[in-house]
């Protein structure tokens, strides 16, 4: 039988070890929460759509001074930043989200990556990596990676 991963109160956990400790759904599962972060405005409200699809909550910003107010007001899950981003670059944003909220994975999006920014994004403790374009099942797959979620295959039984 497939075990569901979701989000606890202590990060993304099993949802039969939840509900074998007594915890209801409502108390404790919630939707992400995933920043978007993206100078390319179209790029970014069509990210936005895929990520909401995903059922995940979604917040967009095409600057890094409008994403850390954003830092400010919400905890995040996950924040996806654009390598690139116009006003900072996505390295020193990254560096930005590591001080403000320790812990939350972050996805570098570029639509290239050669050598000395892969190993940067990587010292600078990316969760991963995303080449733009990407489609659904690409961005969905790195999601879950960062966020430890266990995809659900169409075979598994409920």
């Amino acid at each position: 039988m497939a075990s569901w991963k979701v989000m606890g109160r202590d990060g993304p956990q099993d949802l039969d070890s939840l509900l074998a400790r007594g915890a209801s759904l409502d108390e404790r599962v919630t939707p992400f929460r995933i920043l978007v972060a993206d100078g390319d405005k179209i790029r970014a409200r069509m990210t936005r759509g895929a990520v909401s699809n995903m059922g995940f909550i979604v917040d967009v910003s095409n600057t890094s001074i409008d994403a850390e107010k954003l830092l400010k007001m919400y905890r995040y899950d996950l924040v996806l930043a654009d390598a690139f981003l116009p006003d900072m670059g996505g390295l020193s944003f990254l560096a930005e989200v590591r001080m403000r909220q320790p812990g939350v994975p972050v996805v570098i999006t570029s639509g290239d990556f050669p050598v000395e920014l892969a190993s940067r994004v990587s010292r600078f403790g990316a969760a991963d990596m995303l080449k733009t374009p990407f489609d659904r099942s690409e961005l969905e797959m790195v999601l879950n990676r960062a966020l430890g979620l266990s995809p659900i295959k169409d075979d598994e039984e409920f």
